[in-house]
């Protein structure tokens, strides 16, 4: 078939270290059967429709926002983080290099990581890591070894997709889905909720994490 061709990968190539080699081979793919820079042939990520629930469910009212250049919400007076200092991956080697970060010293020990691989797809990964090895303590919660997890002084082992509860977002839809939990965690293995929960009692924190799981999920629909 000599027609048009469209090639759209997802999101998996990203999950792995090597995932440049692959989008670059994937492309080559394009260009070597004629399909780029014709009507109706390309190449590209597929669509994905996106649920954001943190304005549902957000930062606590007395939270210190700071204001950041192109971070946060714009305001007159510049972007305002209501995070606080929120640090991107791609800023980290700069951080650890230098001290500072939004010109204030910053002194960064300890790095709690979960629902990613950002050690793994992060641009500039050289720099990354070698930034990385400064850290003093990086804690992974995962459900497997991850490039992220190699790294790690400790890994939370964390619960199956079966094992809690959660909402979804198939892709090119408009619509959430429930995840009830079918059977419960093994062992150990906690929830990313509540592993931060626990960890935010133990750090002093835990007046912002009363609200359950469900709680937090029929705030986030309902708004």
């Amino acid at each position: 078939n000599d027609g048009p061709t469209v090639l759209q990968t997802g999101y998996g190539f990203g999950h792995f270290y090597n995932s440049f080699s692959m989008s670059s081979a994937t492309c080559a793919l394009v260009i070597m059967t004629g399909n780029l820079g014709k009507p109706g042939a390309g190449y590209g990520p597929s669509p994905v429709c996106s649920f954001n629930p943190s304005q549902a469910y957000s930062y606590p009212e007395d939270a210190e926002a700071v204001v950041i250049a192109g971070v946060g919400v714009q305001h007159e007076e510049g972007w305002v983080n209501p995070r606080g200092r929120s640090i991107s991956v791609s800023q980290l080697p700069d951080v650890m290099a230098t001290g500072m970060y939004n010109g204030e010293p910053l002194e960064l020990k300890v790095v709690l990581h979960h629902s990613g691989n950002p050690f793994g797809n992060t641009p500039g990964r050289t720099e990354l890591m070698e930034a990385v090895e400064k850290i003093d303590y990086i804690v992974s919660c995962e459900l497997m070894m991850t490039d992220t997890s190699r790294y790690a002084d400790i890994i939370l082992p964390v619960a199956f997709w079966f094992e809690e509860q959660d909402m979804y977002q198939p892709w090119q839809t408009q619509y959430m889905y429930y995840g009830g939990k079918a059977v419960e965690p093994l062992g150990e293995c906690k929830s990313e909720f509540e592993i931060c929960q626990l960890l935010a009692e133990r750090l002093g924190f835990g007046e912002y994490f009363q609200d359950d799981e469900t709680k937090v999920m029929r705030d986030a629909i309902d708004n």
